[in-house]
């Protein structure tokens, strides 16, 4: 939400970016039901792979063929994708709602139609996004095991593998969750800024300065 009020502010000042985290919280109530459905759609499609999981897993042992060991793979394969798919399409609904302000239902077409005019553009930019941030993620672990390692080895002068590792591991964890984070913020002002394309193009037409960003509007 207060991703969506800071794209949505033109001047982007302290005074202004108070009101906007007004604003978020307000905004945030309002879409509290599409957030309880899209909570609830994620959760229950979690539970239902749970279930399958169970099953493929009897399946696997109880058959040693070479068939039933490629279905099982297969079938792991694709409810990993269509989980991904759901909750991507989910976070983008609630990217939505937090835009315009309406239910589950509106905000799911009008994600959906937003997503699908420029499903390849789209793509790419998760994909680019993505590759940058696991590379993030890998710099931040090498840098924790490297500092750890450096730290060690100036207090005793001997190379310790062990708490090097477990540092690397441990860096790996947790920056797995704050990057989580960072790409869910570039996720949002990116589809902000399709929603503007899409849908204020009258703003515009009227000669108003653009929500998006210098930079970040010549770079799209």
């Amino acid at each position: 939400m207060m991703v969506v009020q800071w794209y949505f502010n033109r001047e982007r000042t302290k005074k202004s970016l108070r009101g906007s985290m007004k604003k978020s919280i307000l905004y945030g109530l309002k879409s509290l039901g599409t957030l309880t459905v899209t909570s609830f759609i994620t959760s229950w499609f979690f539970f239902i792979r749970i279930i399958l999981e169970y099953v493929l897993k009897r399946m696997n042992t109880a058959g040693s063929s070479k068939v039933v060991k490629a279905a099982v793979w297969f079938t792991r394969c694709c409810l990993s994708c269509i989980q991904k798919i759901v909750e991507w399409f989910n976070r983008n609904i609630q990217i939505y709602a937090a835009i315009s302000g309406d239910g589950y239902c509106k905000s799911m077409k009008g994600a959906v139609k937003l997503l699908m005019a420029k499903i390849f553009s789209n793509l790419f930019a998760n994909n680019l996004s993505s590759f940058f941030l696991f590379i993030g993620k890998l710099l931040t672990s090498a840098v924790g095991a490297i500092v750890c390692g450096s730290i060690i080895y100036a207090d005793t002068k001997q190379i310790m593998l062990t708490p090097t590792i477990f540092t690397l591991l441990g860096s790996f964890f947790l920056s797995y969750f704050v990057i989580e984070i960072v790409k869910l913020v570039i996720d949002t002002i990116y589809f902000c800024f399709l929603y503007e394309e899409t849908y204020m193009m009258r703003e515009r037409e009227q000669g108003l300065k653009p929500y998006a960003p210098g930079d970040f509007a010549k770079l799209m």
